[in-house]
């Protein structure tokens, strides 16, 4: 776009006739501030909250706002006017806001940025001027409005997840391309059942895909199965395919695992003869006497049990006590079908792969063992680059990390979050529940996409707004579905947006539609 007077400098009336004008700015006790400006709409333009307007201030420098609210200022339809055309039955007749000289539509717009032309460019900086009264309100340029939010032009570098969910007048859709780092930085995903956030998340996992970079689904409900083997990925069961490692564990763990042992002596037997393990204290043949170094990767249910074994008479454990000890740690350890050898990560987390860890048929505390398990494996492994880097998404991460409770995974999770980025470790936490989840969990993870929720949940997302405003936070009840709030600290997002998200490119493996239920029973 050439955007130079005859002179050759940069100008602003180029743009201004270019683009949408939407109304004027006026002036009133409030506005035009530092901080805001309200402008008339003309009669047949509109604009929704969180529509993107400028005006200009200077022949090469505008102010970008953010629409907040509006009102309609109508004066034949005050109560004094409409109480005697009822009482009298008189029909109103006067001219619409096209022809009235009283009918207006007025928009009040938060200033967030600052845009200056220079050398036929635009160059963002923090708003410093102010607006002036009388000076046209258009729609910027969609470079503006790309650069302004933070988002990626290059498709190859970028995520492209949707479209700004505004009406800008004429203006088309404008594409919303985030950039690939979010990811280091963690995503939250958030919203009421139904909302979109899974479907949200497998647009995103369709994304991370084409960038290469490996994906793992912790998946307790099914719904990412289909995208897995639509991507050509590996679907893994716990107890069929996929086990967790009983070296994996920590004694707090391993002891919930065995409700029935809960005596001192009994106690004391199964951690040392687990901890012993952990050490590289053998189940026979003592590790350092094999040339190898004093910890245990893996041991199993045997070594465990032959363990106790060997160190019950050192701590004058008498021999039908040891013999409880191991009947009931075989009994309860052997009725965990998701423990055994554990699982090759390093030849699964290839490039483009695609990992699905299908947990649907079990229970909460067997999800808790089985993730905390995955997670500290495939921390460790990651941190010694024994593997790629790597994106894991949590379903129902309410579940493993929440707000007022203790669980195996919180302190993993939360770990992953705030370090993870230093070593590649990318994690999605994905909840409909946002009340119930770890708010130091979901602070860290500096790209929020923020889905219809329920009122009395409103609370709980004030610490991951961003700049959102008010009016968009409460207008999330009755957002449409597949529509929410972007929001992200200012390496990622720079101001909240709201975003349409896309359709599938994989159609076929939208897991989230509900079973026509209907239609099955009708003969």
């Amino acid at each position: 776009m050439n955007n130079k007077n005859k002179n050759g400098n940069d100008t602003i009336e180029n743009i201004e006739s270019e683009k949408n004008v939407v109304g004027t700015v006026i002036s009133d006790d409030v506005s035009p501030s530092f901080e805001i400006f309200r402008f008339k709409a003309k009669h047949d333009k509109y604009v929704t909250p969180g529509s993107l307007v400028a005006t200009s201030v200077s022949n090469n420098i505008f102010l970008v706002g953010r629409v907040t609210s509006s009102h309609e200022y109508n004066p034949h339809e005050s109560v004094s006017r409409i109480a005697p055309r009822e009482a009298m039955g008189i029909i109103p007749d006067y001219p619409g806001e096209e022809l009235s000289l009283t009918i207006y539509r007025r928009y009040q717009a938060e200033i967030i940025d600052e845009v200056k032309l220079v050398d036929g460019d635009y160059k963002i900086y923090s708003p410093e001027k102010m607006p002036k009264s009388g000076s046209e309100v258009f729609v910027p340029p969609q470079k503006v409005i790309t650069d302004v939010m933070g988002l990626e032009v290059d498709p190859e570098k970028s995520l492209n997840i949707g479209t700004l969910a505004v009406s800008l007048a004429e203006e088309e859709d404008i594409p919303i391309s985030i950039k690939r780092e979010i990811i280091q930085r963690h995503v939250f995903i958030g919203g009421t059942t139904g909302g979109g956030k899974s479907y949200a998340a497998r647009v995103l996992a369709e994304e991370i895909h084409k960038q290469g970079i490996p994906i793992i689904f912790f998946d307790t409900q099914y719904e990412f199965v289909p995208l897995t083997e639509a991507l050509g990925g590996t679907v893994l069961v716990p107890g069929k395919d996929y086990w967790i490692k009983l070296s994996s564990l920590t004694e707090t763990e391993l002891l919930d695992l065995i409700p029935a042992i809960t005596h001192e002596l009994h106690v004391s037997l199964l951690t040392k003869a687990f901890l012993t393990l952990k050490k590289g204290g053998p189940a026979g043949v003592p590790q350092t006497t094999l040339g190898v170094s004093p910890s245990r990767d893996n041991f199993g249910l045997r070594e465990l049990l032959q363990t106790i074994q060997r160190i019950g008479p050192e701590m004058d454990a008498k021999p039908n006590t040891v013999d409880m000890v191991v009947a009931r740690t075989r009994y309860y350890l052997g009725s965990y079908s998701f423990l055994g050898a554990g699982f090759n990560w390093q030849d699964a987390l290839k490039p483009n792969s695609v990992v699905d860890i299908n947990c649907k048929r079990f229970g909460r505390q067997s999800l808790q063992f089985i993730l905390a398990s995955t997670l500290r494996e495939l921390n460790e492994l990651r941190k010694r680059k024994k593997i790629n880097p790597y994106v894991i998404f949590i379903d129902e991460a309410h579940l493993f990390v929440p707000q007022d409770e203790s669980s195996p995974c919180k302190q993993i999770i939360r770990e992953s979050v705030r370090t993870g980025r230093h070593h590649g470790i990318c994690t999605v936490l994905i909840t409909q529940s946002p009340m119930d989840i770890d708010k130091k969990a979901i602070r860290q993870c500096n790209t929020r996409l923020l889905f219809a929720i329920e009122p009395d949940q409103l609370q709980s997302i004030q610490g991951v707004r961003a700049d959102a405003t008010q009016e968009m936070i409460d207008g999330l009840p009755k957002a449409p579905v597949g529509t929410c709030i972007l929001t992200g600290t200012y390496e990622t997002i720079k101001h909240a947006i709201p975003v349409k998200i896309r359709v599938m490119e994989n159609p076929e493996a939208d897991a989230g539609k509900a079973p026509d239920i209907f239609s099955e029973v009708s003969g």
